[in-house]
């Protein structure tokens, strides 16, 4: 059989009928059970729909290119035969960008703080977070947000921008948006610390750098603050603890105070909502969590989209087609009339 032939046969309306009959009925039974719409059986229904529509469009073409040949002198016939052409054309690259998009394509998402890198799938290079900045306006309420990402290949910067929504960082046919942005659940900038004790005559207020340790004065002591957890929650068998989510309900880090010998005289959990309550007392000294800077962690959208440019032609050339149809004709008369 010829492969024109083989085009007819796949483009009769009949095939069409059955084929969109088998999809809408598959498409109820997916409303009751969606596991449907992951079936072996629905994906060639709708592949075949597909093929069966390229063929339909296919034949299409073909008569139009011989409606051409035999149209003769009729200008109007011409445009609109060149119009349907072109139009079914742009339908074919629609039908390649979803192909294109649905088999090539991907969305992912990175949540990263400053300093943070990610590799970026089928790509040999890294993706990097320099900076994260929210603009508030005159009430202090958030305006926009801000990341600088650069694209990183064996320690070479090969690109940097500054994005924000709907503005993204494209290299190389990946798009990084600006997607969401929060708080890290278990890192902090800083925390500031009251520090009292009767005995040793201290009460004084010091800021710490997280997962660090600062002198205390010239007292010869040391503090540091560690072991963060945004929605802190303790495991009463195994006394471990843990974050039970991602956001800051129930705040809370460990302070360890030691003297110039190093030995412990405070280390217990401090909790940011419940300044007076310690895990351990501590007859000696006291520290209370009076406040903390949260680390802010930037969303990345990464989102490969081969498809685009054959859609963007499809729809380039669909509108054209239609032009041809309905206007060429008019346009062509009005000319000879003049």
């Amino acid at each position: 059989m010829k492969p024109w032939n083989i085009f007819v046969k796949l483009s009769d309306l009949r095939v069409s009928i059955v084929l969109f009959a088998l999809i809408g009925v598959l498409s109820l039974v997916g409303v009751v059970n969606p596991g449907v719409f992951d079936s072996p059986v629905f994906a060639v229904c709708l592949y075949l729909f597909i093929l069966n529509l390229v063929a339909c469009i296919i034949v299409r073409i073909g008569r139009n290119f011989h409606s051409l040949r035999t149209i003769g002198p009729d200008a109007a016939g011409r445009a609109r035969a060149l119009g349907s052409i072109v139009l079914h054309t742009g339908v074919i690259f629609l039908f390649a960008g979803g192909v294109a998009s649905q088999k090539m394509g991907y969305i992912r998402y990175g949540s990263l703080g400053i300093g943070a890198t990610m590799p970026v799938q089928d790509r040999d290079f890294l993706l990097r977070v320099d900076d994260f900045s929210i603009d508030n306006n005159s009430k202090g309420e958030i305006k926009d947000y801000f990341s600088t990402l650069s694209i990183v290949r064996d320690s070479v910067v090969l690109v940097t921008k500054k994005i924000q929504v709907n503005d993204p960082l494209i290299f190389e046919g990946i798009h990084f948006y600006q997607s969401s942005y929060g708080k890290d659940p278990y890192v902090i900038q800083d925390a500031v610390l009251h520090i009292s004790s009767d005995l040793m005559a201290i009460d004084t207020m010091v800021s710490v750098p997280y997962d660090d340790t600062i002198a205390l004065g010239k007292r010869g002591m040391f503090v540091c603050v560690h072991d963060f957890f945004g929605d802190f929650v303790i495991d009463m068998k195994t006394r471990e603890p843990s974050s039970r989510s991602e956001t800051h309900n129930n705040p809370a880090l460990k302070a360890s105070l030691f003297d110039s010998f190093g030995s412990v005289l405070f280390d217990s959990w401090l909790f940011a909502l419940h300044k007076g309550f310690h895990m351990q007392e501590n007859p000696v000294v006291s520290i209370e969590l009076t406040s903390y800077t949260p680390q802010l962690f930037t969303g990345i959208q990464i989102r490969k989209n081969p498809g685009v440019p054959l859609v963007w032609a499809g729809i380039g050339l669909a509108s054209l087609g239609l032009v041809l149809i309905f206007y060429g004709p008019l346009l062509l008369r009005k000319k000879k009339r003049e």
